[in-house]
């Protein structure tokens, strides 16, 4: 039997809804403040904790359609582990600022320290959210930052279709190879990106107003407001986020699109055991 729906978010959680089966809390911070506008929820177990500062990379994703009524999105942080991306730490929040972002790093970093467990992390892989991005780069001061190339292209092609360039990419042959050959840029080899980019500025399709003002996005967000060097990814292996997006769509079918605090809490539990039994797949 689950409790009344809540009608805000002051309610309290249950053991039955935050215990797992080994009788371990799975919410390691649970604060609400008007810095965070609102609550703050943060899940994971020791074992999972402990995986995350094993690992040399870390993906970090942020997903809507799966965050339960009355909170904005449902983080997901997930290491490699043995070649395979694990989800390790799943976060509800109720804004997209650094602040918020920022504690969710320094109650990791401090779970770190209590267990005096050094995390090893030396690449994150991100969407393009700068406020995340500048939390990262404030807590892991060296460490590398990427954005995902399939993020990327889906930002290109977004502005693509904005621009009605569609039946142009589709049909002409000139415009889609010179529209694609921006998809391919974070794979160029760094001695060359200028070239190329200096290239694909100089040889705009002819006749193509459409593509002139897709040149002028990609100047404005892709050059002077993201930073080429979270953009371009060379020969780094993985170069995007496929995991979590995999991940996103298979916990979409789990839990449903926006389900209730209840139920995302229930099925979070059942999905900690899989994930803990993955590990253990994996480590030993």
């Amino acid at each position: 039997m689950f409790p009344p729906l809540p009608n805000d978010q002051t309610f309290e959680i249950p053991k039955q809804f935050s215990q797992t089966k080994r009788r371990e809390s799975i919410i390691i911070y649970d604060g609400y403040k008007k810095k965070y506008d609102g609550r703050l929820l943060l899940f994971s177990t020791n074992e999972l904790l402990q995986q995350l500062c094993e690992t040399e990379l870390i993906l970090v994703d942020g997903t809507f359609a799966s965050a339960p009524i009355g909170f904005e999105q449902l983080v997901i942080i997930m290491g490699n582990i043995n070649g395979e991306g694990v989800p390790l730490v799943w976060a509800l929040t109720s804004n997209r600022k650094q602040q918020t972002y920022d504690k969710i790093w320094s109650e990791i970093i401090n779970w770190s320290l209590k267990k005096e467990s050094r995390m090893k992390v030396k690449r994150f892989i991100l969407d393009f959210e700068a406020a995340q991005r500048n939390s990262i780069e404030r807590h892991f001061v060296g460490a590398e930052i990427t954005g995902c190339w399939f993020h990327f292209c889906q930002c290109l092609y977004r502005n693509i279709g904005q621009l009605g360039l569609i039946p142009s990419y589709k049909d002409d042959a000139a415009i889609r190879t010179w529209l694609r050959s921006f998809m391919a840029l974070p794979l160029v080899d760094n001695d060359i990106l200028p070239y190329a980019i200096e290239y694909l500025q100089r040889h705009i399709p002819t006749g193509s107003d459409q593509c002139c003002e897709f040149l002028r996005y990609f100047e404005s967000q892709w050059l002077l407001s993201v930073p080429r060097q979270y953009w371009h990814v060379g020969n780094l292996i993985p170069r995007s986020n496929n995991w979590i997006e995999g991940y996103n769509n298979r916990i979409g079918n789990r839990f449903g699109n926006r389900p209730n605090i209840w139920l995302f809490l229930y099925r979070l539990l059942i999905e900690e055991q899989i994930i803990e039994q993955r590990v253990q797949q994996l480590v030993f």
